[in-house]
């Protein structure tokens, strides 16, 4: 039986650098707050560092745990930042192909769809939550620590996926309602 206490923020999609949008990559961090954000992962959390995205373009939050073992971070992009970067059209065609590149995947836990999430369209791709709503694509990825006993790797990874899945809808939930306000 494997102890595991997961310690890896090696797993991420966003490439980062500091923002040169100060008004608006400022507004990111408050669409979670650090309370919700310590709630989600079940950790104490840093304060919400922000970072500005590439691939596709947009404001990133990170929420790092104390221990700096887990994290919950996500990014906003909008049709127009997409655009301008020049690589996609905009988010509805980021998460087709997203789609389109994992439609024959093999790997456990990835979903095609996922229903029940405010947005127009969803993705959960084993690590990380997709969203698209009206012209902005949210992309919440999720790593936490676990101290659960497994029998073997294989259901430690199935379990740690559904976990981090949830806790994407979650965060997802909550900051898509936000960005209505």
């Amino acid at each position: 039986m494997y102890k595991i206490i997961l310690m890896s923020l090696a797993a991420s999609a966003f490439i980062t650098f500091m923002s040169t949008e100060p008004t608006r990559a400022a507004d990111i961090c408050s669409l979670l707050t650090q309370k919700e954000a310590a709630e989600l992962i079940q950790a104490k959390v840093q304060e919400g560092q922000v970072s500005q995205g590439m691939m596709p373009a947009g404001p990133i939050c990170t929420y790092l745990s104390l221990e700096g073992d887990a994290s919950l971070k996500y990014k906003l992009s909008s049709d127009k930042d997409i655009k301008e970067e020049g690589l996609f059209d905009s988010a509805a065609d980021i998460i087709t192909r997203q789609r389109k590149a994992r439609r024959n995947a093999t790997i456990s836990g990835v979903t095609l769809d996922v229903k029940k999430i405010p947005g127009d369209d969803t993705l959960w791709d084993g690590s990380n939550l997709w969203v698209v709503s009206g012209d902005t694509l949210l992309l919440v990825t999720v790593v936490h620590r676990t101290e659960q006993t497994f029998t073997d790797m294989a259901e430690m990874r199935k379990e740690l996926r559904k976990e981090r899945r949830q806790c994407s809808i979650k965060a997802a939930e909550i900051i898509l309602e936000r960005t209505k306000e």
